[in-house]
């Protein structure tokens, strides 16, 4: 439907609707592992909450140390210790990014 319309399309949506419906015609119902298909497509559902939740959090967090101070900033103390933040919060992230990364090889 979303090709005939001209729509963006997931090629992992279209994989796992392929396997899904090539299994219910093929085995009918007790050929999809419903389970598994509910952990996908939970994912699909939980994963852009997640990101906003973070991203809203990371914006937060972003603009109260570093960004807000730059303008306000009235001790020198102060504004040299939001732009050292910065550094810091980046590689905090990253390192979540690869905990992320090993824990999804790890459970999966």
């Amino acid at each position: 439907v979303a090709s005939y319309y001209g729509w963006p399309v997931s090629t992992t949506h279209c994989i796992v609707g392929s396997m899904v419906g090539f299994g219910l015609v093929y085995g009918g119902a007790g050929a999809v592992f419903w389970s598994s298909l509910a952990r996908v497509t939970s994912s699909w559902v939980i994963s852009p909450i997640l990101g906003a939740l973070v991203s809203f959090l990371v914006y937060k967090c972003i603009r109260r140390v570093c960004a807000f101070t730059l303008w306000t900033c009235t001790n020198n103390a102060r504004c040299l210790a939001s732009n050292m933040a910065l550094p810091w919060l980046v590689k905090f992230l990253k390192f979540i990014c690869l905990c992320l990364w090993f824990l999804k090889y790890i459970l999966y």
